[in-house]
């Protein structure tokens, strides 16, 4: 998981590089690289730090502190996609959308994995 975020945040790196080194300004690629990498690889620190902390606690403590984390992520998900989608006139498609995530987020959550 945490080799995941590396590399989803160079890449994002890589992208926002491209869009700064088409502004023109001299050495904002390899800024915003090195920004964004330093990022990525604090995110994996962290993480890894987190799972040597965290491993020995209880199933049930551990379930309610990612239940708790995954809560605060789509709050603040849907925070910032409503009234964005609001000021596009996509309201009630944008609020479909995510209803319906949501519902595949359960249903995907329940399903057995057939392994047994």
């Amino acid at each position: 998981m945490g080799l995941a975020i590396v590399l989803d945040n160079i890449s994002e790196g890589l992208s926002l590089g491209a869009i700064d080194a088409a502004s023109g300004e001299e050495g904002a690629a390899r800024k915003t690289l090195l920004w964004t990498s330093l990022i990525g690889v604090s995110l994996f620190v962290s993480a890894m730090v987190g799972w040597f902390l965290l491993k020995g606690l209880p199933e049930p403590v551990l379930g309610s502190l990612l239940g708790l984390g995954a809560g605060a992520m789509f709050y603040l998900t849907i925070g910032s996609l409503l009234p964005e989608a609001e000021s596009h006139q996509f309201q009630q498609s944008a609020a479909i959308a995510i209803g319906l995530g949501f519902v595949l987020v359960m249903v995907l959550s329940n399903l057995e994995t057939g392994a047994g």
